[in-house]
């Protein structure tokens, strides 16, 4: 459902199906998650840039699980305003913590951490028509996003996040 999700699609250096927002956006081939790129979120002056991709024509009595690949480089404990929005069209949603509305922040990269180290993240919602995610950067922090992937399914009980090994 997500057009792209794996970022191997590019026009004029942006990611065909997401709408970029000012930011430094670039197609990151060496240490990509999965396939030949991902995509680079860089804010060389701002915070809260990024892109974004709203998803239509949903089914509010299905359960859906959204689910990404993610890395943060910068400086540890400066890139704490680097994360993800998530936007229903409606208040009545069900969801797991992952996905509930609102800014999510991603974890910077820890000490003894490679810089290749990807962290997962992923969560149900049902009783939405449309969702979009925003994926930000911190100002002077580097964002890597792949594989976002949404998917009808069942819904998972506790949290659906792991790190990558």
């Amino acid at each position: 459902l997500v057009l792209n999700g794996d970022f191997e699609k590019w026009f004029r250096q942006k990611p065909l199906h997401w709408v970029t927002e000012h930011a430094n956006i670039f197609p990151v081939m060496a240490g990509a998650y999965a396939g030949r790129y991902s995509v680079g979120i860089y804010n060389p002056d701002s915070a809260g840039r990024g892109i974004a991709q709203k998803i239509y024509s949903l089914d509010p009595q299905k359960y859906y699980t959204l689910s990404f690949w993610y890395r943060v480089d910068g400086a540890l404990n400066q890139c704490t305003c680097s994360g993800y929005f998530i936007e229903y069209n409606t208040d009545h949603v069900e969801c797991s913590p992952e996905v509930a509305p609102g800014f999510h922040p991603f974890k910077p990269t820890q000490q003894g951490d490679s810089d290749r180290t990807w962290r997962f993240t992923g969560g149900w919602f049902r009783g939405a028509q449309s969702v979009l995610i925003r994926f930000v950067a911190c100002q002077g922090c580097l964002l890597l996003v792949d594989n976002v992937k949404l998917v009808p399914g069942k819904r998972r009980k506790g949290l659906i996040v792991m790190p990558n090994p």
